[in-house]
């Protein structure tokens, strides 16, 4: 017997890559042009973290207790995480793609996740929020998060 069937060779299947999204790549009209093949599992959190918006305008995370960052779960094939890193600008240093532990309805799985490590607070870039609320209402991310989120960029409008 060579464990293959009638139908042919056996194939492991291979698992997806989880890649939480809690900045502009929650929205899928964006991640629909950057990773074509990338698909929404669910909501996820990411404990322990709290965003906000650094020198360079877009949205990172800073370690913080207590802390609690709502994003979307993608699964994501391996061509698409190359294509990320280069559009987060990884090997430049903009962003560091890292592992974390994310909560889901189900449990707590991993998931990669990109934090830039510039930490100074800074002003949000023209355009850049409006994708991360699209992205976080079309999920359906709790209210008082989106509030939040929202006041991240009335803040930048009042200054």
């Amino acid at each position: 017997m060579t464990g293959e069937s009638d139908a042919g060779p056996a194939y492991s299947r291979v698992e997806p890559i989880r890649y939480f999204a809690y900045g502009s790549n929650m929205n899928t009209r964006q991640m629909a042009q950057r990773c074509p093949t990338a698909r929404v599992v669910q909501l996820a959190i990411l404990e322990r973290y709290a965003p906000l918006v650094n020198v360079r305008g877009v949205l990172t995370l800073r370690s913080s207790v207590p802390g609690r960052t709502h994003g979307v779960l993608w699964h994501l094939e391996a061509a698409d995480l190359v294509i990320l890193d280069r559009l987060e600008g990884v090997d430049e240093g903009r962003y560091d793609r890292v592992e974390r532990p994310v909560l889901l309805e189900s449990g707590v799985t991993t998931a990669f996740v990109y934090i830039d490590p510039r930490m100074e607070v800074g002003r949000v870039r023209p355009g850049y929020l409006e994708r991360v609320l699209h992205g976080a209402r079309e999920h359906g991310l709790p209210q008082n998060y989106v509030d939040h989120l929202q006041e991240m960029q009335d803040i930048a409008r009042d200054e």
